[in-house]
Formats: structure tokens, C-alpha cells, sequence
């Protein structure tokens, strides 16, 4: 139980770098209430996420298996881009523009980890046959 929630916790905290990093080019458009206006809306959003999904991985709703976060990412991201979208409206270009930048970014750093992990464990990566 108790892996379960720490592991849900560190995947709900995160998401929190990303969403940063998608206000961080608007902090100069924002003003002090919108500022706060997202900040407790994405600490909102990271409590409402961790009591829902321990709650589901807790009941057995939700299996703790390899794919089962990458897939909950999608979902899981959308309310934090939702909120930066809606709270500052008029840059909808700057927007698309982050977000691509955020995907460069993303795939280097899966990419970089990725050849990393496979050149100091290299036995990991070679094909078995299975009895």
C-alpha cells in the first residue's frame, strides 16, 4: 500500500515541473493575482490527482504496470495545460510555441536517459528467448 502511494505521489509531483515550465514564459504577461490564480490552481489539481489515483490503485481499479503511467501522463497533464490556457487567454500562438518547445525538450531527455541507461546496462538490453 504504502508503494503505491509514493509512487502515485512522485508521478503526481512530477507533473509539476512541466507545468512551471509552461508558465515560466508568461510570468511576464501574468499579473500578481493571475500568478496566484495558477499557483493554487496547479496545487489544486496535484491534490485532486493523488487522492483520486491513490484511491483508484488503492481499490484495484488501476493496476500498478509498466504502461499504466505513460498512459495516465495523457490525461493527467491536460488539467495543468488547461489552466495555464485558460487563465492567460490571449496568447494562444505563445502557447502552441511552448508546448512545442516542452516536446523538444521532452524527447532530448528521454532520448539522452535512454542511451545512457543503455550504455552502462548493456545486458539489459539484449534480446532473450524465452523457454
Amino acid at each position: 500500500m504504502g508503494y503505491a502511494f509514493a509512487t502515485v505521489f512522485l508521478f503526481c509531483f512530477s507533473l509539476l515541473p512541466p507545468a512551471y515550465l509552461r508558465y515560466y514564459p508568461f510570468r511576464s504577461v501574468a499579473g500578481p493575482r493571475r500568478r496566484k490564480v495558477l499557483l493554487l490552481g496547479h496545487l489544486w489539481i496535484f491534490f485532486l490527482e493523488f487522492l483520486l489515483l491513490a484511491a483508484l490503485f488503492s481499490r484495484g481499479a488501476l493496476k500498478l504496470e509498466s504502461g499504466m503511467f505513460q498512459f495516465l501522463y495523457l490525461f493527467c497533464y491536460l488539467p495543468h495545460l488547461l489552466l495555464l490556457v485558460f487563465t492567460i487567454r490571449p496568447f494562444w500562438f505563445r502557447h502552441l510555441f511552448v508546448l512545442g518547445l516542452q516536446a523538444i525538450y521532452m524527447i532530448f531527455i528521454h532520448t539522452l536517459s535512454l542511451e545512457a541507461f543503455k550504455l552502462f546496462l548493456p545486458e539489459s538490453w539484449r534480446w532473450r528467448k524465452r523457454p
